[in-house]
């Protein structure tokens, strides 16, 4: 039987300071095209389109240290919904670490300014 292995990571202890890395906006650009726009753009299978545009970024950016934050998103997914069977997987350390998400975060405050 072959094994998958999955470091699961918890979200910071405070949202609004993040994990102890600081964010670089050019890798989360990377990773928001190249993790997120696979799922979320306009052709894609999630029913939420985002771009990159300034509405976009300052949702995420306002919605920090909500329940349903970008680390809420990233570390616990999502769970389908009647009549849309879609959802976000969880991402665990594998799939994008702690600095990719402060760089993603990073990108969307560069977009918000």
């Amino acid at each position: 039987m072959l094994e998958s292995k999955a470091t699961f990571l918890e979200m910071p202890q405070d949202k609004k300071k993040g994990y102890k890395e600081t964010g670089n906006p050019e890798k989360g650009k990377q990773v928001f095209n190249q993790s997120c726009q696979v799922c979320h753009d306009k052709n894609g299978p999630s029913h939420v389109e985002l771009d990159n545009t300034r509405a976009v970024a300052r949702s995420f950016i306002k919605g920090i240290a909500k329940k349903n934050s970008l680390y809420d998103y990233v570390r616990n997914g999502t769970y389908p919904y009647n009549g849309h069977k879609p959802y976000m997987p969880l991402y665990p350390k594998e799939r994008m670490s702690n600095q990719q998400v402060e760089d993603l975060r990073a990108y969307f405050e560069s977009r918000f300014k």
